[in-house]
């Protein structure tokens, strides 16, 4: 009886520390404000593309990393109407940022609008997640394209939109 109590014991005990060593958390997902030592995600500009495309985005997620990426991308976006004159800023320093640019797909109306929801890391990406929102109610009926851009502190991890 004795031994058999010592067995259950010692079985116990090992399916114990199998359980705590599996619960590794090496890539467990740490909130963007929690792992960084720096200024968080900086909103750029946000609004409505009203090229009819003309501009030349598809529906996309962009990073730009350079500066000769960023002017060719402001000169996309100003290639119809000069839309970088709201951004909150337009020189960036490309040794301490990145810049996402979230492109929506041309709409038919008005009242559409993306932007980053959040904003995390694992051991070895970032991850961005965009929010799509649709309208509700009585829109404008003129062909839209919905950005939003923001500048993100350099991190050397692969970025990943979801």
């Amino acid at each position: 009886m004795r031994q058999t109590l010592n067995l259950k014991n010692t079985l116990l005990l090992f399916l114990t520390a199998i359980a705590f060593i599996s619960c590794k958390k090496e890539d467990e997902i740490v909130p963007f404000k929690e792992n960084r030592d720096f200024a968080d995600l900086s909103l750029i500009g946000q609004g409505s593309l009203y090229g009819n495309g003309d501009e030349g985005f598809t529906q996309q997620n962009i990073v730009i990393s350079n500066e000769e990426d960023w002017t060719d991308f402001i000169n996309s976006v100003d290639s119809y109407n000069e839309v970088s004159s709201s951004f909150s800023e337009t020189d960036i320093d490309f040794d301490l940022y990145d810049v996402f640019a979230i492109m929506d797909q041309v709409r038919s109306s008005g009242g559409y609008a993306v932007t980053i929801d959040t904003v995390y890391e694992t051991s070895e990406d970032v991850i961005v997640d965009v929010l799509a929102s649709t309208p509700e109610g009585l829109v404008t009926t003129v062909i839209t394209q919905p950005y939003y851009i923001a500048k993100y502190p350099k991190s050397g991890k692969t970025i990943l939109f979801e």
